[in-house]
């Protein structure tokens, strides 16, 4: 995973990226896209240039081009980065991996045309097939397919036989990286941000990678975005705590409001300056806002305290040109096709994605033209088939077809066997089909960082995925160590399937002793595991209450239970709704204790009893309540369809009459069955428990109610049970 606290460094047009845990390792990532080309230097290029019956003399008609692109470096490149990157750092025996996104896409600009269908139309280009989902597995290969109209395939006949065709290449990848601790909260008004630059840009709408820092200083002068530093942080290291802060909220800005244009301007050459200015400025030099509801925006707070996994954006991206190779003649490249007989059709079928990276054995494509149906297989090592197709005395002029996918049988845990595609009508003879449309793909790389190798020389990590509609689990243990941080692990769900993802993390001692920790919910991607008993434990206190028109003020004390004499004060009120806290725990005393005062506008006090922090990262304290208390709503089994159900109606109350505490809250659950979440305050932990009921809507329309449960459990498992076909007497 990269390291975000490391700088980033651009060598010989490669950008390359420390790596949080072996700092021997180096991701890259090409600064530009190139074209591809084959081990013969033959780039990877066609232009079909059909010709119209006879009846036109031979006009020139509607032609496709294609063409492929990726992000791969040639080896003496990378041998070149190599050495110098070695030079930069004093170190040798580096390694150089790819960079390995998460998600991303891939737009290619041809002719005025762009992919992803901004800008203006052109008219010299019908259609763009390909791009929206590059093989990431495959150095992020793409293919394009473009529909050209006669001028539009004049035009590029003409430059690839004269100074060759220029084209323009923008890849938006999102790729994991890990983000220290930073003991600061960001709060950021994203609304008056929008507006900000709205305001700025005017009818341009374009912000250049040199005035970042400039726009984010502006918006934290004016009180948009606002960082606290923990009083813990040392003088010394507050400025560049403040410093990664901004960066911070810096990705988000950009993630949140803007999206990466292709530039004219060439990458920045390496200086001084953040961790993330550097990482934006080589890879791409504007960007474009886009266009959203403001009413959306919300203010929302960052608390930075722990090391954190992040997404954050590259976009490797510039104009290449097809040239085509010395001794090369356009004749190799620009195929005439004359209209072929009556009777007769050339199918151009091919698959979108890379099989062998997606794990599937094979596609099979059942074409139907004038009611003859023809069957294709398309296979990792022939994914591009062209198939002659023959109409008799039929009128039709494209064929329609359907297809199955066939998985492998080595691939991610989950569906597997035969799924059916919903098929469709080729384009000019052109068959593009897309596996991904049948299923979503989830990946999980769970991976140590700060975890004391000498405490726990072992972790065992259990991850268990269940998905509802079609009913399987699976669980998988990986043992991790210094030698071994990282490990993956893909699972596979139907396109409208659901897939939940729960961890049971296992450190295992130097005498074979055991701590074992609990997750309930596992996001996509990296699965940081981290010191679970930390020298410096960081807290993020919150608070909720009627500020300006009833409460004044909360006055927050906490004290660790190792050193209870040392009492931190917070004060926080309508302006300062958010606070960090660290504290030293010790082995045998790792909790701490907290007590909320309440000051009303008329200045009367109210100040509650010493509690118990919880076991979380976050305290939410608030006027009338201690805790704000989570419950997780799982539902295990099959889908409601096979148990015969239409939906569950949920309904979670909580009353405490003393506290003049209530909440009430009805869910209405149906396929796929996605976990819930529900909060209720607290004001004492002896009077917390809550009604639970579960009302089962049934396929015929009528409804049965469970018996009212009452508890305080923060975990509500619901079973969903398939229905018993009734038996014939």
């Amino acid at each position: 995973m990269i390291d975000l606290a490391a700088p980033a460094r651009t060598l010989d047009g490669v950008t390359v990226l420390a790596d949080h845990a072996d700092p021997a390792r180096y991701h890259y990532v090409p600064v530009r896209p190139r074209l591809v080309v084959d081990d013969r230097g033959k780039p990877e290029l066609s232009l079909l240039k059909y010709q119209l019956d006879a009846q036109t003399q031979g006009a020139s008609g509607a032609g496709v081009l294609s063409l492929a692109v990726d992000l791969g470096v040639a080896d003496l490149v990378l041998a070149g980065v190599r050495g110098k990157l070695a030079a930069a750092v004093g170190r040798s025996g580096l390694t150089l991996t790819p960079v390995w996104p998460d998600a991303g896409t891939c737009r290619l600009i041809l002719l005025g045309k762009d992919s992803a269908g901004g800008g203006a139309d052109s008219p010299l280009v019908q259609t763009v097939i390909g791009g929206a989902d590059p093989a990431l597995a495959a150095e992020a290969r793409t293919l394009f397919t473009v529909s050209l109209d006669p001028d539009g395939v004049a035009l590029v006949e003409q430059a690839l036989t004269t100074g060759g065709l220029p084209f323009g290449v923008v890849y938006d990848l999102q790729v994991a990286g890990l983000r220290p601790a930073l003991h600061a909260t960001v709060t950021a008004d994203y609304a008056y941000a929008y507006h900000y630059y709205e305001n700025r840009f005017h009818g341009g709408r374009l912000l250049f990678a040199s005035d970042i820092g400039e726009t984010i200083q502006d918006l934290r002068d004016q009180q948009a975005i606002r960082v606290t530093i923990d009083d813990l942080v040392p003088d010394a290291d507050k400025e560049g705590i403040y410093r990664s802060a901004l960066d911070a909220v810096t990705q988000y800005v950009l993630r949140t409001l803007f999206t990466p244009t292709l530039s004219q301007a060439p990458p920045a050459a390496p200086g001084p300056g953040s961790v993330l200015s550097s990482i934006v400025d080589m890879f791409t030099a504007s960007y474009s806002l886009i266009d959203i509801d403001t009413t959306e925006l919300k203010t929302l707070t960052y608390t930075l305290n722990a090391a954190e996994a992040e997404e954050i954006t590259l976009a490797p991206q510039g104009e290449l040109f097809a040239l085509l190779p010395p001794g090369a003649h356009a004749s190799d490249y620009v195929v005439t096709i004359t209209a072929p007989p009556a009777d007769h059709l050339d199918a151009d079928v091919a698959t979108l994605v890379d099989l062998t990276a997606e794990s599937i054995e094979r596609v099979d494509v059942a074409l139907n033209y004038a009611g003859k149906e023809t069957d294709v297989a398309l296979t990792p090592a022939a994914p591009h088939v062209t198939q002659s197709l023959w109409r008799g005395s039929s009128t039709d002029t494209e064929a329609s077809y359907t297809y199955r996918v066939q998985f492998a049988a080595d691939g991610p845990h989950g569906l597997t066997g035969v799924l059916a595609g919903p098929g469709g009508h080729s384009t000019n003879g052109l068959v593009r089909i897309d596996p991904r449309q049948l299923y979503r793909r989830v990946a999980i790389r769970p991976s140590l960082q700060g975890v004391p190798a000498a405490v726990y020389p072992r972790v065992l990590v259990d991850l268990t995925a269940h998905e509802a509609l079609d009913g399987w689990t699976v669980t998988d243990t990986f043992d991790l160590d210094a030698t071994t941080p990282e490990a993956a692990v893909s699972y596979r769900a139907r396109s409208d399937g659901l897939i939940a993802v729960s961890a049971r993390v296992r450190y295992v001692r130097a005498d074979g002793t055991e701590l074992e920790r609990s997750y309930r919910d596992v996001d996509p991607g990296a699965f940081v595991i981290g010191d679970p008993e930390p020298d410096d434990v960081a807290v993020s206190v919150l608070a909720s209450a009627r500020f300006g028109t009833a409460v004044a003020r909360l006055v927050v004390e906490l004290r660790p239970d190792a050193t209870p004499d040392r009492v931190t004060t917070l004060t926080m009120d309508a302006t300062t709704t958010a606070m960090p806290w660290s504290y030293h725990p010790t082995e045998t005393a790792r909790g701490y204790t907290y007590r909320v005062t309440v000051q009303e506008l008329t200045g009367a006090l109210h100040t509650g009893a010493w509690l118990a922090g919880p076991d979380a990262a976050t305290l939410v304290v608030g006027e009338g309540f201690a805790q704000l208390r989570d419950v997780r709503i799982q539902f295990v089994g099959t889908s409601l369809a096979a148990a015969g159900l239409l939906a569950l109606r949920i309904r979670c109350t909580f009353s405490d009459p003393a506290a003049q505490l209530a909440a009430d809250q009805e869910f209405l659950a149906q396929d796929p069955l996605a976990p819930l979440a529900w909060q209720y305050p607290v004001a004492d932990p002896t009077r917390a428990d809550y009604q639970f009921t579960i009302t089962r809507i049934h396929a015929d329309g009528t409804s049965t109610t469970d018996p009212t449960l009452t508890g305080s459990d923060l975990l509500r498992v619901i079973p969903i049970v398939a229905a018993t076909p009734a038996v014939s007497p």
